[in-house]
């Protein structure tokens, strides 16, 4: 498997945040959904085989540290919309 390209998925994650400042959710969540998949390819898969990924998550939602929190619902909604039970 190649190397994911850094400095792309940065650029992925800053124009998905600056869409959500300006309050285009839609366009800022189809761009983080395109991070997950090319960050972590196997992240479906890796979820679907071990319940323990996805406690974990749930548990990072509910933290009062806003950006671990975000992380997490986000995750937790790709996850949702790619058809893993959570």
């Amino acid at each position: 498997m190649n190397e994911p390209n850094i400095k792309f998925l940065e650029a992925l994650v800053k124009e998905a945040f600056e869409c959500f400042g300006r309050g285009n959710t839609e366009d800022g969540t189809a761009i983080l959904n395109s991070f997950f998949d090319r960050m972590h390819p196997t992240f479906i898969e890796d979820a679907k085989n071990d319940k323990n990924l996805i406690y974990e998550l749930i548990i990072a939602k509910n933290s009062k540290d806003k950006v671990e929190s975000f992380s997490a619902t986000a995750m937790l909604n790709y996850l949702k919309n790619k058809g893993v039970e959570l």
